[in-house]
């Protein structure tokens, strides 16, 4: 978190620490924001949550909250997912994963069973939890939030010009997350492509 302020913190010019425009909880606030969009955008941070639910423990509660799920099982067979209102105007008749807050899931109609979510997930911490590659969209994103603040008449105009390279920064780390995620195909004399 100290990096990524100090680095935040220097494109601002916000370094004068006896009279800051922001203080440290304000802008780790920020972070912890433009954290939550990358990793929801860029779908990483992705854990595999499974647990025994009974009569007992009919829920599974998780520490961090959910991004978005990935996918789902209950008793080794994919599952839909509602919303836990959706599940009391229309009762499912078949297993179906509950959300019934962004840290805990059931499944109704219940029955006990194996559930497991993979799910992207957020942070409890006040920690920046993303890989070093990350570093530069994370505060590039922290940037534009920050700048919409209106501090100066300049503000504004830079938020478009950070939010091009934070797009930009993005698009890279999507391309380098892709080519890990993908197969190679490679060409030789026998193969014609």
């Amino acid at each position: 978190m100290q990096t990524i302020l100090l680095q935040l913190r220097s494109r601002l010019r916000d370094t004068d620490y006896e009279r800051l425009s922001f203080n440290d909880t304000e802008l780790g606030d920020v972070i912890l924001q433009a954290q939550s969009k990358i990793i929801y955008e860029l779908c990483t941070n992705i854990g595999h949550f499974r647990q025994e639910l009974g009569e007992r423990d009919s829920t599974l509660e998780l520490e961090a909250p959910v991004l978005e799920i990935i996918h789902a099982k209950f008793n080794g067979k994919a599952c839909d997912l509602k919303s836990y209102t959706q599940a009391l105007k229309h009762p499912p008749s078949s297993p179906t994963l509950i959300a019934l807050n962004p840290r805990a899931y059931t499944i109704a109609p219940f029955t006990s069973g194996v559930l497991e979510i993979w799910a992207n997930t957020d942070t409890n911490e006040r920690e920046v939890i993303l890989d070093p590659l990350y570093h530069r969209a994370l505060v590039l994103g922290a940037l534009v939030i920050v700048l919409e603040i209106e501090t100066n008449a300049s503000n504004l105009d830079r938020v478009g010009f950070y939010t091009k390279l934070y797009e930009k920064e993005c698009d890279k780390l999507r391309a380098i997350t892709n080519a890990s995620r993908e197969k190679r195909a490679f060409i030789t004399p026998f193969i014609k492509a």
